[in-house]
């Protein structure tokens, strides 16, 4: 997966209010699965201690062992393009591909009207 398939992100509309978020499901091939989320996880650190990152956190799945998910929030779009361009993301973008079973499956919402 390259950063290059994210460019054309949701933009949130003017009465959207609230951090910009982003939910990621990823299956790994089962042989890769433990690989997968070591090299998940050194992305948990750095991408937190990003100034507009308000929350990253990344699960394994207690069912299906080959399925992972991160909820990310953004204080806004630019927070969220600014870790989409860090050194380590766009590492991990070249590199995913060796350990999926299929493409990620990327969702993009901005906090719910009223839930602020």
């Amino acid at each position: 997966m390259d950063v290059a398939a994210l460019q054309n992100l949701p933009v949130p509309g003017v009465e959207d209010r609230g951090p910009y978020i982003v939910f990621v499901l990823l299956r790994a091939r089962p042989e890769q699965a433990d690989a997968l989320e070591a090299r998940l996880l050194r992305q948990v650190e750095p991408t937190r201690a990003e100034p507009g990152c308000v929350a990253y956190n990344l699960a394994r799945d207690r069912i299906d062992p080959d399925r992972f998910f991160f909820y990310e929030s953004y204080t806004d779009l630019a927070a969220f393009e600014s870790h989409l361009a860090m050194d380590y993301n766009r590492t991990l973008m070249r590199e995913l591909p060796s350990y999926l079973a299929e493409e990620p499956d990327v969702r993009f919402g901005v906090t719910s009207r009223g839930a602020t």
